[in-house]
């Protein structure tokens, strides 16, 4: 029997349920129909228990806030606003696609080409929230939360960044009780576990260097087990730069030392990252999104065809055995020919 749609009643025109997306820390998540636009959109409930807590709907009322004034292709876009019933909600965009924890799920290291893809996108949208020009009312924007579950792929290849619940205008007063830890342990940065209060635009890059180099490598960087050792490692642990793939571009292992670096003063800001990343991107094709997308559709339904590599991939190099292999047999053949010839 199919579930009994519900409507929030209050709305002109009613909303249509769809089906249920699942439960979080603030609330629960619905798909719903909007008839008179005919499109499905994303309704995030906040729970009935929280709207007495004031912080609470202040962390809400946030998000909406936020999200209100970031117009960009690489965020998620806010659609309404409204308390109907008691109860507050939130309206966004639905993309159809898979989250990064998702993608990260079914395979474990995808192409090295669809990491820089997430990448570039990903750091984008970053640029344009940490950028002052861009909101001047409110400053730059710390999302403060950046991993793969808020991280989301449509199956168009196109990113976007979910999630700014916990997020922090540099000009507003932070919700954040002093010596509270905030994000999620595994993707925090040094200051977001040692001080609160030092966490900057900053922190959102640590983050996405972690999920690049699980990208890369199929495996978290620092993660250890249980959350102490994993705070531990992330304060102090040094990386093993050796453990990346041999055949990266250059460029990429110094991009990620920028992303990474323990002192947030030493570490590169969205901007400085791009400008690293866009000479490797120049082997990419100019708009890589659509075999992004065609690459997730066949991670979905592993009969479909596999995207071909982005024309002009720069060539895996060869362990430096393999080349001394190679050239020593083509002395040893130069030398045959040349001795026969001679016989002849």
């Amino acid at each position: 029997m199919a579930p009994k749609q519900k409507r929030i009643q209050s709305i002109n025109p009613p909303l249509e349920w769809v089906h249920s997306v699942g439960k979080g820390a603030m609330g629960e998540v619905n798909l719903y129909h909007d008839p008179f636009l005919d499109r499905t959109v994303v309704v995030k409930q906040m729970n009935s228990d929280m709207l007495d807590s004031p912080e609470m709907i202040k962390r809400f009322e946030r998000e909406v806030q936020v999200l209100s004034c970031l117009k960009h292709p690489n965020i998620v876009d806010i659609y309404g606003f409204w308390m109907a019933e008691t109860k507050l909600y939130l309206s966004m965009e639905f993309i159809n696609g898979w989250t990064l924890r998702q993608l990260l799920e079914a395979e474990k290291r995808p192409p090295h080409w669809v990491c820089m893809a997430i990448l570039w996108d990903m750091l984008t949208g970053l640029e344009y929230a940490h950028a002052t020009y861009a909101h001047k009312d409110i400053g730059p924007i710390a999302h403060r939360d950046i991993k793969p579950a808020n991280i989301m792929i449509g199956f168009n290849g196109r990113l976007r960044l979910l999630d700014f619940g916990i997020s922090k205008p540099q000009q507003s007063k932070d919700l954040t009780n002093p010596g509270t830890q905030i994000g999620t342990i595994a993707y925090m940065s040094p200051e977001q576990i040692q001080e609160a209060a030092a966490i900057s635009t900053k922190t959102d890059i640590f983050s996405a260097g972690i999920i690049f180099w699980e990208l890369l490598t199929g495996k978290h960087p620092f993660r250890g087990p249980n959350a102490m050792s994993t705070c531990q490692a992330i304060v102090n642990k040094d990386l093993d730069w050796k453990l990346l793939p041999y055949e990266l571009d250059p460029k990429i292992k110094y991009l990620l030392q920028g992303m990474l670096q323990k002192d947030p003063k030493k570490r590169f800001s969205a901007q400085q990252a791009l400008e690293t990343l866009e000479q490797p991107m120049q082997s990419l094709p100019r708009n890589p999104n659509a075999l992004v997308g065609h690459y997730l559709l066949h991670i979905r339904k592993p009969e479909s065809v596999l995207p071909p590599s982005p024309p002009n991939l720069p060539k895996f190099r060869k362990p430096i055995s393999t080349w001394l292999f190679t050239a020593s047999g083509c002395l040893v053949c130069l030398a045959a020919g040349m001795l026969i010839g001679h016989l002849a």
